[in-house]
């Protein structure tokens, strides 16, 4: 595996490569209304505020990341993210999504827990085990557009139909890009993110059936 990606075993099947998020120059870009902090092996978005707060921006990853030889034989993505706000309220933020974008099409996956804001003292990390197959609902995105020369993928969930198995497969062979998109709560300043794994299934396991991780 080259740098600046590390694998270890993890099982008789399984193998975890994982994103070095303290690499030079930085691996997990920031794009949109935001700004990269970097401070050691995590990479922290400070947010621009607009007065309508609506700011747009996501973290990505690309090659060599999101390349066949690691999201081809992929079961699951791990992540883990926090965020840090100057407000005393304890409410939750925006859901947070992930968006593979393929060759064929765009896929999304929207969390249901949010990360509970830290407003003093260390963060509080919220950390995800996201399985690329039908137990989790991965939905087609819509059209990109341009805006502000950022590409926006369409996500209504309310609309967007349920990816088969088959379409989770052929866009994790032809990923180009990933995406941690938004989410912060309206009061946050800053989202911080620590860890960006792949858990992968050996490719000689048939059909790679749903994993308990």
């Amino acid at each position: 595996m080259t740098e600046p990606l590390s694998q270890t075993s993890i099982g008789e099947h399984l193998d975890a490569i994982t994103l070095d998020l303290a690499a030079r120059p930085a691996l997990l870009r920031i794009v949109g209304d935001a700004r990269p902090v970097l401070n050691g092996s995590v990479v922290s978005a400070e947010i621009n505020r607009t007065p309508n707060d609506d700011s747009f921006w996501f973290f990505e990853a690309t090659d060599p990341f999101t390349s066949r030889e690691v999201f081809g034989p992929a079961c699951a993505l791990v992540l883990s993210l926090a965020y840090i706000t100057a407000s005393t309220s304890s409410t939750r933020g925006r859901a947070t999504a992930i968006v593979l974008r393929g060759e064929d099409r765009d896929l999304y996956f929207i969390t249901t827990t949010t990360p509970a804001p830290s407003p003093d003292g260390g963060p509080m990390w919220t950390s995800y085990v996201l399985p690329f197959d039908a137990s989790l609902p991965w939905r087609v995105a819509g059209e990109t557009t341009i805006i502000d020369g950022v590409e926006r993928v369409a996500t209504r969930p309310g609309t967007d139909r349920l990816a088969t198995l088959e379409e989770i497969h052929s866009t994790l062979g032809s990923l180009t890009s990933l995406r941690i998109r938004g989410g912060q709560p309206a009061a946050s300043e800053m989202v911080l993110i620590r860890q960006l794994s792949v858990i992968r299934v050996d490719s000689h396991i048939a059909d790679r059936e749903p994993i308990n991780i």
